[in-house]
């Protein structure tokens, strides 16, 4: 098992909780949740006030971040700026002056690792406070030496004990792969660095005899800042350039050492068991539109009981969809258990999609929703095809129909190899890039034998030529099914329409079943796109909107929804504090395939 990430099973008696390392699922790939297995109702009122400490802390960790960056300002521009001549005449009285001018040098180094030690300090990171707590107090100390800046000293020695007193908010330890990674970086570079230092020194200052043990130790020094011994052959920018490397050596470990964990893939026999078992819990609780999208393969999960978050995590930012799926009130626990594991990890948490029935509990958490979009649900037994409203969309079916091309509908899972093949030639030729696109809205993979129960209708020629697909997941809360993928044949010959008498095809199939409806497609930002404007932010905001639509399918989907009559569910993104949007956002668009990255999926 990875030492980054393990499950976390509350299942059973002495099962690990939040924050094990050794926690491990207990349960196998046969594991099957039952309403008698589920536990007692959760007590809300509990799991907020578990959620108001995740929230505190965090809070902390943002704070104390902001005044080390603040005192790290303080302390460069402290060493940078000349001492007062009364204090340098009385330091002058005790110290040499050397002295005096190695520690304002020092004090340099101590704010700049000190500015690097508040990126740690905002994910929790406990040797981040250790080093953090160590530098101020030596901070104290050199301002005394540099020119007696009792100022800077005292507001150091707040700071320290300001740490001290919230200390039990900073539990996130490196990961021994993140220690290894980190040893490995510092020790690789500076031997690099010290090597070729010495080859050019021995190369171009042979005239001058340079002994090699003498350069080596000289190159050493200098990437410490120390210049008692000389190094010939480098020229005046040797010892300078080797100081800058120095401190990129000391940057690029700390910057590994004081990232937030890495959440690891586990064994694919591991993964599976987990996804099973989460698969079991969706089966029985997971009704809506986007709930069988859980089980991504790009996913992992977090199990309290009988309930499961998905997540997977990007760069820091632990990105969850959709919603807690479980037992009727188990949902408040769960995700109050997953805050506390996302927390000793030092992540970043954010949901995508949430639904507004959920934006209470996340509030609880101290995520802030901002509106994403809409999803398009129609309703299949009020769904005609006649009057004035549906001309359109009417005509488009009834030209493919004329075309001579047929609805067929199957089951994915026991679909003949002749027809997978088929699908999945229109699946490669379509599809841009070399995955299905999407984080929260479609499932990654098609024909997987564990999928059963799955709604693919065909559009065929007379011929039997595949020309379209649709691939459905189950949605048992409309109940009805949910849009998981579709495509169509890019040959010039394909009608026009196609992807409309599909969706037709299957609504009315739903209908006649006794189903009640279909989740399509989401149209984002939808809301902003169709109401005038009423504020100058809110101008701006569409001019931004109208920019991006013409390079975009922004606009375009929720027009094509709206021949459906649709039901608009709205959507959002739960997100974490301001300071850290722009690493949210683009974990998002790389999640979704905004961003062109590799092994990720979109929905169509």
């Amino acid at each position: 098992m990875s030492d980054d990430v393990a499950p976390i099973d509350r299942s059973s008696a002495g099962g690990a909780g939040p924050g094990s390392e050794d926690s491990t699922s207990a349960v196998g790939a046969d594991y099957e949740a039952t309403p008698e297995s589920r536990p007692d109702e959760t007590d809300e009122v509990s799991a907020r006030a578990q959620m108001v400490g995740v929230r505190r802390n965090r809070r902390i960790r943002r704070w104390t971040a902001v005044l080390t960056v603040l005192l790290a300002v303080l302390t460069v521009a402290s060493a940078l700026s000349p001492p007062l001549r009364v204090r340098m005449e009385v330091l002058l009285e005790v110290l040499p002056f050397p002295a005096l001018h190695t520690a304002a040098a020092s004090t340099v180094f101590v704010g700049f690792v000190l500015g690097l030690c508040a990126r740690g300090l905002l994910h929790g990171q406990r040797i981040a406070w250790v080093v953090a707590v160590a530098l101020m107090v030596t901070a104290v100390v050199l301002n005394l030496i540099k020119g007696l800046d009792v100022e800077e000293g005292v507001i150091s020695l707040v700071l320290v004990g300001w740490l001290v007193l919230v200390r039990r908010a900073f539990t996130v330890v490196p990961a021994r792969a993140q220690l290894r990674r980190a040893v490995n970086v510092a020790v690789g570079a500076t031997v690099f660095v010290i090597v070729v230092s010495t080859v050019l020194a021995l190369t171009l200052g042979r005239r001058h005899h340079p002994r090699a043990g003498e350069t080596i130790r000289a190159a050493a020094e200098r990437l410490g800042g120390d210049t008692r011994l000389p190094i010939v052959g480098l020229g005046p920018a040797g010892t300078p350039l080797l100081a800058a490397a120095g401190i990129a050596v000391v940057v690029a470990a700390l910057w590994i050492l004081l990232s937030p964990r890495r959440s690891l893939p586990r064994t694919p026999a591991d993964h599976l068991v987990d996804r099973e078992r989460a698969r079991a819990i969706v089966a029985l609780y997971g009704g809506g539109t986007l709930d069988y999208f859980a089980l991504r393969d790009d996913k992992e999960w977090f199990f309290t009981n009988d309930a499961v978050v998905a997540y997977a995590v990007r760069g820091g930012v632990c990105l969850v969809s959709p919603d807690p799926i479980g037992p009727h009130g188990s949902q408040y626990q769960v995700w109050a258990d997953f805050m506390d594991f996302a927390a000793t990890r030092g992540w970043t948490p954010m949901v995508v999609a949430a639904s507004a029935d959920r934006l209470e509990m996340y509030g609880h958490a101290g995520l802030k929703p901002m509106y994403l979009g809409d999803e398009a649900v129609v309703d299949v037994a009020s769904f005609t095809l006649t009057g004035r409203a549906v001309k359109g969309l009417r005509q488009s079916v009834n030209r493919v129909e004329r075309a001579g091309v047929n609805a067929v509908f199957i089951d994915p899972a026991t679909a003949p190899d002749e027809v997978r093949e088929k699908v999945l030639a229109i699946a490669d030729k379509s599809r841009q890039g070399e995955t299905e696109r999407g984080f929260s809205m479609t499932l990654s993979r098609m024909f997987d034998p564990a999928d059963t129960g799955f709604l693919m209708v065909l559009a065929t020629d007379e011929r039997g030529r595949v020309l379209g697909f649709i691939q459905w997941v189950p949605a048992t809360d409309l109940p009805g099914w949910s849009l998981d993928v579709m495509r169509r044949d890019t040959a010039t010959d394909v009608p026009n329409g196609l992807t409309d008498f599909m969706i037709v095809k299957t609504i009315e199939r739903i209908a006649a079943e006794g189903g009640k409806g279909l989740g399509l497609n989401f149209a984002v930002m939808r809301d902003f796109m169709t109401k005038p404007p009423e504020s100058v932010a809110e101008q701006i905001r569409r001019r931004i909107l109208d920019i991006v639509a013409k390079h975009s399918q922004l606009e375009s989907l929720g027009k094509f929804n709206e021949k459906y009559d649709p039901t608009w569910v709205p959507r959002y993104v739960m997100r974490g504090s301001g300071d850290e949007l722009l690493k949210q956002g683009l974990a998002v668009a790389q999640a979704e395939g905004v961003i062109d990255t590799p092994g990720r999926a979109a929905r169509s």
